[in-house]
């Protein structure tokens, strides 16, 4: 019995002194302090209240246009003989943008030329006839009054049985065809007037087709009604126009306008600064190049569904530079505000909420948004509040995990 009485305990008696080193061990580890987890603090970048003056600005989203843009047509039916400019291009006024064949017009001057001349013929040999007739009136009467005197004579004679009845029908013939000569001969003398008026009718009309087709002939010579820029050329050498088919179209660059909608509730401002100063300016940045504007009226009408009315900037400078139909960001001038703050967009949370630091922790305001301003690489907002007073503690840096009571630290904190 006491060999297996010996196998049993001896793997018991292991066991045990096994659980025992474990367990002391364990009780004599030694022991770690306890972990202390401290409240994380975000780095911001502040910026102290200044309440100022500031003149805010306005952005807006406008459309090139001009009132001086036209459609250019050809006054005559012809062939196109040359398109001298091409679109995009500056021209000055009287500047030949299209060539229209010329012949045609040409021959139609020299037909109404030769009108002119061969009335004025007729009117140079009216004057002379109604000298010769005017002459000639004189020395009918003469024989008139000769043949008168011829047939007195005739008479007494007859009365004295010395000439015969034949001599006297004779002379009264005579008479009577002089008479008829004299009558014809005074008729054309007294229709010489409406003789010549009728002439000269016919010359001021003739002259009157001259200078037409002489009209025509300049019309083949389409030229710049204006200095300005091609806008677009619509037709090319050996094509041919009807009368009133458009040519190409032209803009005066001079008069180059934006058109953008101001918001209602900036009109009031607008209008009243415009009516105060005459003067509200703007400008807008094109590809590089500045261009700066001026408002020069509101529009008299407003869409149905606009939430404001258009406004007509006149472009003052840079007008080279834009093109008709091109959209631009407009930044105007707006009146100066007083005790406004200038911060930078990254400080603002939703429409107008941004937050103070306050003994190390965010504290949430409420703030009226009264404008933006330009700056130099950028623009600002303009806030003003109660809360903003002089050297507050304004949060600039935009946390996406922002809300009250949030631990902060300055950035230049250590």
């Amino acid at each position: 019995m006491k060999p297996r009485v010996k196998k049993i305990l001896l793997p018991l008696v292991f066991l045990a002194l096994g659980v025992g080193g474990a367990a002391l061990l364990v009780v004599t580890k030694p022991k770690s302090p306890p972990l202390k987890v401290e409240e994380q603090a975000w780095v911001v970048a502040l910026q102290a209240a200044r309440p100022q003056t500031f003149s805010p600005s306005l952005t807006l989203y406008g459309r090139v246009e001009s009132p001086r843009a036209t459609q250019v047509s050809a006054a005559l039916a012809a062939e196109v003989r040359a398109v001298p400019v091409r679109e995009g291009q500056t021209v000055q006024a009287g500047q030949q943008l299209v060539q229209l064949d010329d012949r045609d017009a040409r021959l139609n001057v020299d037909r109404r030329a030769a009108e002119v001349q061969d009335i004025e013929a007729q009117i140079e040999a009216a004057h002379q006839q109604h000298a010769s007739d005017t002459a000639a009136l004189a020395d009918e009467e003469a024989l008139l009054a000769l043949a008168e005197k011829a047939l007195a004579r005739a008479n007494e004679v007859k009365a004295k049985q010395l000439i015969s009845q034949a001599a006297v029908d004779e002379a009264q013939s005579a008479v009577a065809r002089q008479r008829v000569s004299t009558a014809n001969r005074r008729l054309a003398v007294d229709n010489h007037p409406a003789r010549l008026a009728q002439l000269q009718a016919r010359l001021a009309k003739a002259q009157v087709e001259l200078a037409a087709a002489r009209l025509d002939l300049a019309r083949t010579r389409i030229t710049a009604p204006f200095a300005g820029r091609i806008a677009k050329v619509q037709v090319a050498p050996g094509g041919r126009v009807a009368a009133g088919n458009p040519v190409l179209e032209i803009y005066d660059s001079a008069a180059l306008e934006i058109r953008a909608q101001i918001p209602a509730p900036q009109v009031a401002a607008l209008r009243r600064m415009l009516a105060k100063s005459g003067r509200v300016t703007g400008a807008a940045e094109v590809d590089g190049d500045s261009v700066a504007v001026s408002l020069d009226r509101l529009a008299a009408q407003v869409d149905a569904n606009s939430g404001g009315i258009d406004g007509l900037f006149h472009v003052t400078r840079g007008a080279e530079v834009l093109a008709l139909g091109r959209f631009v960001d407009l930044v105007i001038d707006l009146p100066p505000l007083d005790d406004v703050v200038a911060l930078p967009y990254s400080s603002l949370y939703g429409l107008s909420r941004l937050y103070l630091m306050r003994e190390g922790r965010m504290a949430g305001i409420e703030v009226e948004v009264a404008g933006e301003r330009r700056v130099e690489g950028g623009r600002e907002v303009l806030v003003r509040s109660p809360e903003l007073r002089e050297g507050a503690e304004i949060i600039i840096t935009h946390l996406p995990n922002a809300i009250e009571g949030l631990r902060v630290k300055a950035a230049d904190t250590p």
